[in-house]
């Protein structure tokens, strides 16, 4: 193994105790336990330091390595194409509007992109035969409890696309039931594909969350005192690099998800910056600012609670009302401004982001007009409101779809 922190050692030695078992284990990261680093582990390094699954050596450490590492290794000799961005739906009974998203990927074209879905009902699935989106093996979820599960079913399967040698700038995106483009294909590819850094949306400093020493293997300072670190809170709707992507894909284990049910959180808004970048030790705080690594946004403020805002890179508009008005400059606070009051999302009830039942000609070209590639929450069959910001009314035959297709996606 050669050289390892103190912490590392921690790790190791109880990941040897069980190396039997993790060499049985199958190669389906939605399976794997034993093999994969433990959650808790991983907060043993700090911000920035790299897992311990990354010093370990030889055959017992080649069964932890997912399908992602076999595709890269296999074209590593290969020119790379060109950036393709994965589209990664979770959905329910279906897509809400899905007929935009069927417009918006008719004028993609074919060797930029992959749409994948994993739906939780059949009627999901019924619902997109025929169109862009491959319909992934169904795994258990839960509402705050374990979508990671299905996140990382859907990332599994798309790091499985073997058409063409991989590229680093491959972006992987999360996107909800509920979600529409807030841009063109041509614009979201751009955009995205020229990043080198994953987007993470993170919530307000005083949201982080804060977990107990007993709950970790190995958060031992070198004096041997005990203490608490603190986890970084994200939006779920994420966009990975491959780099990010390929180490969510390894490092995938059910004894993760079960030990952030633990704290409590919910895990799809911690377990992303918790595994690409540990977590934030108290000592950390007196700095301020820390930098992280493939991270669109970088450094991060951990000040004080009341002294930060939304930090990162918000690719999809989600209405917080806890935290809309929070301090910290964003441009959530400018596109909600920028709304007519018919196009002001409602909140659906306290802890979740509000939702547009209907909305305006006026509030839709807002939405175009904003910096945000996606944005959510849209029920099924939104109404467009028949007169706009200015009076102008709204002919019969001028759809919610119509208006959208019109000024978004063309």
């Amino acid at each position: 193994i050669g050289r390892a922190s103190r912490s590392e050692c921690i790790v190791l030695r109880g990941w040897a105790a069980n190396s039997s078992a993790a060499l049985d284990v199958p190669s389906n990261s939605s399976t794997r336990s034993a093999a994969s680093p433990k959650l808790l582990a991983s907060s043993a390094n700090s911000v920035g330091v790299s897992s311990f699954a990354a010093s370990m050596r030889g055959a017992a450490a080649a069964q932890l390595v997912g399908a992602s590492k076999d595709a890269t290794h296999a074209n590593a000799t290969v020119e790379p194409r060109k950036p393709r961005i994965y589209f990664l739906f979770l959905a329910m009974h279906g897509v809400n509007n899905f007929e935009i998203w069927k417009a918006f990927f008719k004028t993609a074209p074919a060797e930029k992109y992959r749409a994948f879905i994993h739906c939780v009902h059949d009627d999901c699935k019924r619902s997109v035969v025929g169109s862009a989106l491959q319909v992934v093996p169904t795994v258990p979820t839960v509402y705050c409890s374990d979508l990671v599960t299905a996140q990382q079913q859907l990332i599994r399967y798309a790091l499985m696309d073997k058409d063409g040698a991989p590229n680093p700038d491959d972006k992987f995106a999360f996107i909800s039931d509920s979600t529409l483009p807030a841009k063109s294909f041509s614009e979201i590819y751009g955009t995205l594909a020229a990043r080198h850094s994953s987007d993470f949306c993170v919530f307000p400093v005083g949201l982080w969350k804060e977990f107990p020493w007993y709950l970790v293997h190995a958060t031992v300072m070198e004096e041997g005192s005990r203490h608490s670190n603190v986890m970084m809170k994200h939006h779920q709707w994420i966009v990975l690099q491959r780099e990010h992507a390929e180490k969510a894909d390894r490092e995938f284990s059910q004894d993760t998800i079960h030990e952030l049910r633990h704290v409590p959180v919910c895990p799809d808004e911690f377990w992303y910056m918790f595994i690409l970048y540990g977590s934030i030790r108290p000592p950390d705080f007196i700095y301020r600012h820390k930098d992280l690594e493939h991270f669109t946004g970088s450094p991060v403020v951990t000040s004080s609670p009341g002294e930060t805002g939304i930090q990162g890179q918000c690719d999809t508009f989600a209405f917080w009302p806890q935290d809309q008005r929070s301090s910290g400059d964003h441009e959530n606070f400018d596109l909600y401004d920028s709304l007519d009051e018919v196009s002001l999302p409602q909140p659906e009830s306290p802890g979740r982001p509000g939702e547009w039942s209907a909305i305006s000609l006026h509030g839709i070209r807002s939405i175009a007009h904003s910096p945000f590639l996606f944005v959510r929450k849209l029920v099924n069959n939104t109404m467009l409101a028949k007169e706009d910001k200015d009076g102008t009314m709204m002919s019969d035959d001028f759809t919610f779809e119509k208006a959208w297709l019109e000024n978004v996606i063309s």
